[in-house]
């Protein structure tokens, strides 16, 4: 225990670390601010035609006060009804061609006109035409995603049922009807998505150098000499390293996370990601059990990382390759992605620790879509096949890390 506390008292005290932990905290308070400043709403009176910010947040709050909560298919009715005398009534064929007088007059129900689009569109899966439908003569709405859901299934997964049948499992666990409340939306998640990526490379440099700056400078040769020098010397570094990151992405996260919360609202977190997303989104959660998700999975995904560059430090005596060869590790299902088709690197990303991690490919794009591998007659959502890797990959890169140290002097 002495040992340990003595390990991370060194590597906490280092300039690095510091400056690090400095950059991941700024972004932290950063990111969470950002999403509000794009936030905007059309003006109901004033001589803006649009607010932006916190304004136009709680001009929002007080628009759809009314619908907010359970969505049921009265409120569906009433949005179509909305946009079809709207339309109308300015002459135009969408609500993107109305006057802004038009779109105040929808904006109450603006945030439903994709997602009816989408359950009622056809089979081959283009949306409807709002302006054609049949109000007194529409089926139900969950009925018609449930029915969406199933025709999306036969078009992405047309040979493989086993995936068909899983993504209709996975739904039936979806609580129906969606909710929605004024609040914290995608864009939200997305800069998540960049905070963990940030906290990511901010782990990585902090320990690229935890065994092969001690290789470089020979005091290594030293520790060798003394009764812990070897394999505990090697476990306890592990060790240090995992909880200092553990740290940074819990200290971070936080500060994101209640800074969101304070600027959106709790309220606003009991939205169904389906509502925000595809109305056929096949977990059960909301905006906030996802912000929860993407927290966990983002720090399992940190966690397995670094140890990865653990093991690369093991092996490598310049700390400038240690952390070259350790960015590159984390960029490069990035990379990757943008030379490779998409049926390919789905999957080959599950593979890299990082491989959930990034700004375009992502587990919350995973989260949010239908993609399945299919291996005979079994189907794996790809969430399910990343995380499964980067959990078991964390004792392999431990054990192997341990092993290359303690063998690095006869190398």
């Amino acid at each position: 225990m002495r040992l340990l506390c003595l390990e991370i008292k060194r590597i906490v005290k280092s300039r690095l670390t510091i400056c690090m932990i400095v950059i991941a905290v700024v972004f932290s308070f950063l990111l969470a601010y950002v999403p509000i400043c794009f936030y905007n709403c059309v003006n109901p009176s004033g001589d803006k035609e649009y607010l932006s910010g916190i304004e136009a947040l709680r001009t929002m709050k007080e628009i759809r006060s009314e619908i907010e909560g359970e969505i049921s298919n009265e409120d569906i009715r009433e949005a179509i009804a909305c946009y079809q005398e709207v339309t109308k009534k300015y002459g135009v064929e969408s609500e993107y061609a109305l006057p802004i007088e038009g779109k105040i007059e929808t904006n109450k129900y603006q945030f439903l006109f994709w997602r009816i689009k989408e359950a009622y569109g056809d089979e081959n899966g283009l949306g409807a035409n709002l302006n054609t439908l049949q109000v007194d003569e529409l089926e139900e709405f969950y009925t018609a995603v449930y029915g969406h859901l199933q025709n999306n299934m036969r078009l992405e997964q047309e040979k493989y049922p086993s995936a068909q049948e899983n993504a209709l499992h996975m739904y039936e666990r979806v609580r129906v009807p969606y909710t929605y409340y004024v609040g914290a939306g995608g864009t939200v998640l997305d800069y998540e998505e960049l905070l963990i990526f940030l906290i990511l490379i901010c782990c990585t440099v902090v320990v690229a150098s935890v065994f092969s700056t001690d290789y470089q400078n020979g005091a290594d040769d030293i520790q060798r000499c003394t009764k812990h020098g070897r394999r505990k010397l090697a476990l306890v570094r592990v060790l240090t390293s995992v909880i200092i990151s553990l740290a940074i992405c819990v200290l971070c996260l936080g500060i994101w996370g209640i800074s969101t919360c304070i600027i959106w609202g709790t309220n606003g977190m009991k939205t169904s990601i389906q509502i925000l997303y595809s109305v056929i989104s096949l977990p059960n959660l909301n905006i906030g059990q996802l912000m929860w998700f993407l927290g966990i999975c983002g720090t399992t995904m940190i966690i397995s990382s670094v140890c990865l560059t653990l093991f690369i430090s093991s092996h490598t005596s310049r700390n400038m390759i240690s952390l070259i060869v350790s960015i590159a590790a984390c960029m490069a299902p990035i990379a990757l992605g943008w030379v490779l088709p998409d049926y390919i690197i789905d999957y080959l990303k599950a593979l890299f620790p990082a491989g959930g991690v990034g700004l375009q490919n992502g587990i919350l794009y995973d989260l949010t879509d239908f993609k399945f591998l299919n291996v005979g007659p079994f189907a794996i959502w790809t969430p399910y096949l990343i995380m499964f890797f980067v959990i078991i990959e964390i004792p392999c890169w431990i054990g192997l890390t341990i092993r290359s140290h303690n063998k690095h002097e006869l190398r």
